[in-house]
């Protein structure tokens, strides 16, 4: 991955995967995260500032992401929501989920305010309340 500066036209070297092949999909952000897709069937979390890798989940694991209090609530691909930090040194990873399974796909999650999120599932929309503590 590379990052372009469009007014000087500079390009550096942003983040290199050596080991895993990178899918030809594009990059998510949410908040100071980049959420990065593996052929490897798993996403890398980058610091969007520097490139830094921070922690490494499984696919099916982090499907949707959006930034919580305490980290991130992700959708995963069986309809669950669960909270992930993807600082390498926080003391919590839980990808449990705080919730049961809302649909059998979620197709959009988004911010909705403190402690809740937008879901989109087929032919729903509901805001769905979330336990933000890890």
């Amino acid at each position: 991955m590379v990052s372009v500066s469009l007014s000087t036209g500079a390009v550096a070297a942003f983040f290199r995967s050596d080991d895993v092949d990178l899918t030809p999909r594009a990059v998510s952000r949410t908040g100071p995260i980049l959420w990065v897709s593996e052929a490897g069937r798993t996403v890398r979390a980058l610091d969007a500032h520097d490139g830094t890798p921070l922690r490494r989940f499984a696919a099916a694991d982090v499907d949707h992401a959006v930034q919580a209090e305490s980290g991130f609530v992700v959708a995963d691909s069986t309809g669950r929501l669960a909270l992930v930090d993807p600082d390498p040194e926080a003391p919590h990873y839980s990808t449990h989920s705080h919730s049961g399974r809302i649909a059998q796909r979620i197709r959009v999650l988004r911010d909705h305010g403190p402690g809740t999120v937008l879901v989109l599932t087929k032919g729903t929309v509901r805001v769905v309340e979330v336990d933000t503590a890890l």
